[in-house]
């Protein structure tokens, strides 16, 4: 009965689960995206302006949004790893 009702769950969620993968999928490139972008504006930054008097403030704004990148992509990252160590029990199972 319990796995008659999981079957039914499984199938009625399937969508559900494979758009979620998705979109943390997207989120996780969106990440990688803007933590390299950021690493480019820095270099950039040491490049043209040399006197690292001059920029101090700004580079820290730009190494926080690296950080946070960094930070959230992990975050979706780990999810999208527990959800395909989910179905890789499941189909143990």
């Amino acid at each position: 009965m319990v796995y008659i009702l999981y079957s039914i769950a499984t199938d009625i969620f399937q969508d559900q689960i494979v758009k979620n993968e998705d979109y943390l999928e997207a989120l996780v490139k969106v990440c990688q995206g803007t933590e390299s972008t950021t690493s480019e504006v820095i270099d950039t930054l040491t490049e043209e302006v040399p006197d690292m008097k001059m920029w101090p403030r700004t580079k820290k704004v730009l190494e926080d949004v690296k950080l946070l990148s960094w930070a959230n992509k992990r975050k979706y990252q780990a999810f999208l790893d527990a959800d395909e160590a989910d179905d890789t029990n499941r189909v143990c199972k």
